[in-house]
């Protein structure tokens, strides 16, 4: 709105009005100075237009403030501007008046009786007041470049009001061709005019005054909205807190009505980075983050909604998992004594933190990480049981499943890592520590050899504590003759690090070569 649009009635006066003040450095006759006192009469009808729809301007803002909070700030911006906007006009006014008065009035045609003097309005205007004179135009003009500096002060960042500001008062000196010194303001509107040029130059400030006033008032009015959200559709929504519900589950989700003015979309920002146009439909972006890395992953963004005083602020998560497939062996659900059996525990779409898992023996290491200790049960079978903690606190149930309690499998004896029979030399069976282990099984369990048994041909059997042959015995086999064989039997061991004993290990036969 800044500057206002002038109507083709107002464009014809101002362009008469620059054509007759070229004209008015020569010899004016009556005919131009009657046109400059019409376009003079043209020019104070339509400021007083002006002046009365500021006038409604002002009762609008006031009435707003009483009913919008808004609205507050801007009428008290409109109450500072009146008073300085008022005064202005009316120096000029003053002005305009008192030169007209010395110089005889208004004729009963309406014309200045003084139409052509040149004297009293350089006397009144420029002349200083040591001399006599009234130095009114240096006043005008410092009242003027005090309503510039308000009007600039509330213009804020509004460019196009700005521009207008500046054309309305400009001041600068203006170089005029074929002279050395620039013009001053005051001279290029009122040296050496008659008194009809005089006032319609006034007039024309006067204009200016009030337009800007205008002006300054609509942005007033506009920024009661500024900051307000406006919206022109609606459409329904559904929230729903997960589409993936297991059996005896409740689907939850909240319906609503989204607004959106679809005449026109949001800024959106994700993670630092406006989101392009391109991606924004309806109010609505779309985004695709990344399934990169294994975990929980944050996001953050803003929405500046258009007309709005600050963008509204939002942040979320989401859980990246691995790609599984559930692959259950039906015949191999076992749970081994002596050992910690691990097992790791999950519910599709439910975090591992609201996971509540039951059973004999069984408990928790981490969040969906369990380990079941069955090693002093007697049953045969146990049933470990799974449920989820709701937000009030109960447990759902979810599943159960069966599992067989069975003993460790038969290890075996060994001598240098080995369970084959040999042949081996008497001095390599007599120096060599029994060793046991259990080949191929699931858990990689280390076995010490605790006591073991030995049977040399032609010897009663040896039996011996911990895991190396006495000295009886390995003179008897050093005393076996080639082709016999020696056997390992009777092996008790313990798991390393348990005081879990083993028994159950198979014998090793020894050829001598």
């Amino acid at each position: 709105m800044a500057g206002g649009k002038l109507t083709p009635r107002q464009k014809m006066i101002n362009m008469m009005y620059l054509v007759l003040t070229a004209m008015l450095a020569l010899n004016v006759s009556q005919e131009i100075l009657r046109a400059l006192t019409e376009i003079n009469d043209s020019m104070e009808a339509t400021v007083s237009t002006v002046d009365r729809g500021n006038e409604v301007l002002y009762t609008s803002l006031a009435n707003e403030a009483k009913e919008n909070k808004r609205a507050e700030e801007w009428n008290e911006r409109a109450q500072q501007l009146k008073p300085i906007a008022q005064s202005t006009w009316q120096l000029i006014e003053d002005v305009k008046r008192e030169m007209i008065e010395k110089t005889g009035g208004r004729a009963e045609d309406g014309m200045f009786k003084g139409s052509d003097d040149r004297d009293t309005p350089t006397n009144v205007m420029l002349n200083s007041k040591d001399i006599g004179g009234g130095g009114k135009a240096k006043e005008i003009r410092e009242a003027l470049e005090r309503y510039k500096a308000f009007l600039l002060e509330n213009a804020g960042n509004d460019a196009a009001m700005i521009a207008s500001i500046e054309q309305k008062f400009n001041f600068d000196p203006v170089k005029v061709e074929g002279e050395d010194t620039p013009k001053q303001w005051e001279e290029r509107k009122f040296a050496e005019l008659p008194l009809a040029g005089v006032i319609t130059n006034l007039t024309e400030i006067q204009s200016n005054v009030r337009r800007a006033e205008s002006d300054m008032l609509e942005e007033f009015m506009q920024g009661i909205d500024m900051g307000t959200v406006k919206f022109t559709t609606v459409r329904p929504f559904i929230d729903a807190k997960s589409n993936y519900i297991t059996q005896g589950d409740q689907f939850e989700a909240e319906i609503f009505l989204a607004a959106y003015d679809d005449s026109q979309n949001p800024t959106f920002t994700l993670n630092g980075q406006e989101i392009a146009a391109e991606d924004i439909e309806a109010g609505r972006a779309r985004v695709v983050l990344p399934g990169t890395g294994v975990g929980e992953k944050t996001f953050s963004g803003s929405i500046l909604l258009p007309g709005a005083d600050s963008a509204i602020t939002f942040e979320g998560s989401y859980i990246v998992a691995p790609p599984t497939a559930v692959i259950s062996p039906t015949k191999m659900n076992v749970l081994y004594r002596q050992v910690k059996n691990p097992l790791e525990i999950s519910v599709p779409g439910v975090q591992p933190e609201n996971l509540v898992v039951n059973g004999p023996g069984v408990r928790q290491k981490s969040p969906g990480v369990y380990e079941a200790d069955v090693t002093t049960l007697n049953q045969r079978e146990i049933t470990i049981s799974v449920g989820v903690r709701e937000d009030d606190g109960t447990v759902r149930s979810v599943g159960s499943r069966p599992f067989r309690i069975k003993g460790l499998p038969k290890a075996e004896a060994r001598i240098y890592r080995r369970s084959t029979p040999g042949p081996y030399s008497a001095s390599a069976i007599a120096s060599a520590p029994i060793e046991a282990a259990y080949p191929d099984f699931a858990f990689d369990l280390e076995l010490e050899v605790t006591k073991f048994e030995v049977i040399v041909p032609g010897s009663a059997p040896f039996r011996i504590n911990g895991n190396r042959m006495t000295s009886n015995a390995r003179a008897a086999i050093e005393a076996a003759r080639t082709g016999s064989t020696i056997i390992i039997r009777n092996v008790e061991a313990v798991i390393k690090g348990t005081n879990n004993k083993v028994t159950n290990v198979a014998s090793l036969p020894l050829d001598l070569n």
